[in-house]
């Protein structure tokens, strides 16, 4: 495993090529990685074992009573993958909806072209106003094998800092893992530990209609808040998106026209604390990266 590390982190340099220097656009305050007590889970519903500790045991008398509109985040583990991600981005594209990707380092890492593909659609994903998060590079259970805890998410934030030009601030463990050991990683490296409330396990079903039935029902459950996670590596799930992605269009419709509680997709920023969320900006890193990547594979769909 250290030999993993020292060959992976010496070879950087010649496996992620230099693609200019991209200035910070967040302008990060030092902030605890816990996230914020309202959210993800503001819900009367169970709270889910698999969320992280802090989040799983925050206190319920402090929960709201349901009355504004419910609120969803999207989040797309695994990924970029080159014949999945991209129908992920067009079917956000048509709603305007913004998302959370959990980059897999493992994806981006060599010389060959579809390395370079990855690379260079990972970037598209960021140019597109969605926001790019850490989920480590081999997807290990870092809880399991508390070993690989610094390594696996050190080696990915250097990953994905050398190709967009600054690390992540939101963390996703590998099977929802939750130990004291990857608490505290977590907490010295001010990254927020982000689970989920919705899982329609799309990596296990192979119909996509049976993923549109989970989230559809679950979403019309739902009270106040939520966090959607599917894969942009699984066909089941890509292939259930637009779908799902139309029915929350039409929620929403709904809620505009009275007729139901609003059902609003909402920025994954809203996953961070209050005082780096604000002036998270995505734009000016966005039209750099447009800059120095002139030429995009031409699998990766530009919106239209």
């Amino acid at each position: 495993m250290v030999r993993f590390l020292g060959v992976c982190t010496g070879a950087l340099a010649l496996l992620i090529p230099s693609w200019g220097t991209v200035r910070s656009a967040t302008g990060l305050a030092e902030r605890p990685t816990h996230a914020p007590a309202s959210w993800p889970l503001a819900s009367r519903a169970p709270v889910p074992p698999f969320l992280p500790a802090h989040v799983r045991t925050q206190s319920r008398s402090h929960l709201r009573a349901p009355t504004g509109p419910r609120e969803l985040v999207l989040t797309f583990d695994d990924g970029p993958e080159l014949t999945t991600t991209p129908l992920v981005l067009q079917a956000l594209d048509r709603y305007g909806y913004k998302a959370a990707f959990f980059v897999a380092g493992r994806r981006l890492i060599g010389k060959g072209p579809g390395a370079r593909a990855r690379r260079a659609l990972l970037a598209e994903i960021v140019r597109r106003g969605h926001l790019v998060a850490n989920h480590t590079v081999r997807h290990k259970n870092l809880c399991r094998e508390p070993a690989l805890i610094d390594e696996e998410i050190d080696l990915n934030q250097r990953i994905l800092r050398r190709v967009l030009g600054q690390a992540p601030k939101l963390f996703r463990p590998p099977f929802g893992a939750s130990c004291p050991q990857l608490d505290r990683a977590l907490a010295e490296r001010q990254l927020v530990s982000v689970g989920w409330t919705i899982d329609p396990q799309d990596w296990r079903v192979r119909n996509p209609d049976e993923v549109v039935s989970y989230v559809t029902r679950r979403l019309t459950d739902m009270d106040e808040r939520g966090v959607l996670l599917l894969h942009d590596t699984r066909k089941p799930g890509v292939r259930a998106l637009p779908t799902i992605l139309a029915w929350i269009h039409r929620e929403s419709l709904k809620g505009e026209r009275g007729e139901a509680r609003p059902l609003e997709v909402v920025s994954p920023a809203r996953l961070l604390p209050s005082r780096i969320a604000e002036p998270l900006g995505l734009e000016p890193i966005a039209e750099e990266l447009a800059n120095n990547l002139l030429l995009l594979p031409s699998i990766v769909t530009r919106p239209r």
